[in-house]
């Protein structure tokens, strides 16, 4: 791993590692191009922070759900890191008009040259070199994912066996972490290219997806029946990336595996058969288990066994049975995609847009936050869990400066008349990125005296940071107010 990985310290640290200042800026440049292009007239003045603040709120919706995203704001049901980052109408305008591409450049869709994912490009590419630029693991899967929405779009594919049934599906290279490293679209431009060669629809999206793997290193990949063929196992070695997929017995013709008779045969039966394609030895291995499960692979094959457990209906009791080391190895790196998909999951953005561009960017937007998140263990170990680093992510996103408040401010006498005789609970101090951002932290004078938040001061003070809320001693001999905002 990078120094320049390792050198980062908070989750927004992280997360800025990928979502970059550059990307940013384009996608507040294009958002202005957008609004001049749909409404001249009307003024919409925004800068930079107004997005990354977006980006904050629209992470804190993952994790805080409400009825609509309106309760956000409302009186009774509001989140105050929302509520006071940004007005609702100014929120909404944002979501309106954000942009990432210029139309007036696009290409028209009779153009066979057209990229059909044009709107997205920009933030595609940013966040694909991104992604490969973390060292790749030495195991690695390779499966589809679904981006689920049910809006009209001529990408959406209906796919019966999946959770998300309808949704733009999306071939991508994980670790066996979970980790994304990128994926890809059909391009025959591309191929040609690079000098590739043809292997059809599902062969050549191996070929694509392995393009970053570095050669020579003897990195393992893992595959599903629908990509495993012997012409794509034997290319992969030849780069000495090494392949272990499940496969379909009509692309192995030469496999004399009969799935009626090994049924036939004790559970835990093997059957192995190796052949050799273009100098490249590859295995297939069959294994009785409820049903035949069949195994190509370039580098393992049936040996060494080990055993497993596995529940007899006859006899309802477990029994051990024989596996093939090749079923061992798949069974244990080939999740990394599903991994990937678990954790999307769980704290996904779901906003409802008509805009098939918004969803794939919110798609992309919550991999990032899982990449961000699976680096900072990696650097730092167990300290958070992803909600709670989504959490730290969108608050420093929100707070990097305070709004002033809504309303006519209370008069001194009434604050007064309205004390609280009982303890008020301790004063919430903010997160580190927030407290050293040196942005609008002004000494403001209250009415009532508290307890110094510095660490190693017990003093009591009337003086409290505007925008932190915390009370600090400021004054001639005490400099905890500078202290606290920059140690």
């Amino acid at each position: 791993m990078s120094n320049e990985i390792t050198n980062l310290t908070s989750p927004i640290d992280f997360f800025r590692y990928f979502f970059d200042t550059n990307l940013v800026e384009h996608i507040l440049e294009q958002t202005r191009i957008f609004h001049v292009q749909q409404n001249l007239m009307k003024k919409f003045d925004i800068s930079k922070t107004d997005i990354e603040q977006y980006l904050g709120i629209v992470i804190m919706m993952s994790i805080v759900h409400v009825p609509n995203m309106r309760s956000y704001w409302s009186e009774n049901t509001h989140n105050p890191i929302i509520r006071n980052c940004m007005s609702v109408n100014v929120f909404e305008n944002i979501k309106r008009y954000i942009h990432f591409n210029d139309n007036q450049l696009d290409l028209p869709k009779t153009d066979p040259n057209r990229d059909r994912l044009y709107k997205l490009r920009p933030v595609i590419s940013a966040l694909k070199h991104k992604y490969i630029s973390v060292a790749m693991e030495e195991n690695i899967s390779l499966d589809e994912q679904i981006c689920p929405t049910k809006a009209r779009s001529y990408m959406k594919q209906y796919l019966p066996m999946k959770p998300h049934k309808w949704g733009y599906k999306l071939f991508v290279l994980c670790g066996s972490s979970g980790y994304f490293y990128t994926g890809n679209e059909n391009n025959s431009f591309e191929r040609l290219l690079y000098s590739e060669p043809d292997f059809g629809a599902t062969g050549n999206v191996v070929v694509r997806l392995t393009r970053n793997i570095p050669i020579n290193v003897h990195h393992k990949i893992f595959y599903d029946n629908y990509y495993t063929s012997i012409p794509v196992m034997a290319f992969l070695e030849n780069r000495k990336i090494h392949s272990v997929g499940t496969f379909r017995i009509n692309r192995f013709s030469g496999v004399p595996l009969n799935d009626k008779l090994l049924l036939k045969k004790p559970r835990g039966t093997t059957e192995e058969f190796i052949t050799v394609y273009e100098n490249v030895p590859i295995t297939a291995v069959g294994w009785r288990d409820n049903k035949v499960v069949k195994i190509a692979s370039t580098y393992v094959g049936e040996v060494p066994t080990d055993k497993v457990k596995r529940h007899d209906r006859k006899t309802r009791t477990n029994i051990e049975v024989t596996s093939p080391q090749c079923i061992k190895i798949y069974n244990k790196h080939m999740g990394g995609v599903d991994m990937m998909d678990s954790m999307i999951g769980r704290y996904r953005i779901a906003i409802r847009t008509k805009k098939w561009y918004m969803k794939c960017f919110y798609h992309l937007l919550d991999m990032t936050l899982v990449n961000s998140w699976l680096i900072y263990k990696k650097v730092h170990g167990n300290k958070l869990t992803l909600a709670k680093f989504k959490e730290e992510v969108a608050v420093s996103l929100c707070q990097q400066y305070k709004k002033p408040t809504r309303g006519r401010p209370s008069s001194t006498l009434e604050n007064e008349l309205v004390k609280r005789k009982k303890r008020k609970p301790t004063a919430h101090v903010p997160n580190v990125d927030v407290r050293l951002d040196g942005l609008h932290h002004w000494p403001n004078w209250t009415t009532e005296r508290r307890q110094c938040k510095k660490p190693g001061c017990s003093d009591k003070t009337f003086t409290q940071c505007e925008k932190c809320e915390v009370h600090l001693c400021y004054g001639k001999e005490k400099k905890c107010f500078k202290m606290f905002h920059t140690n």
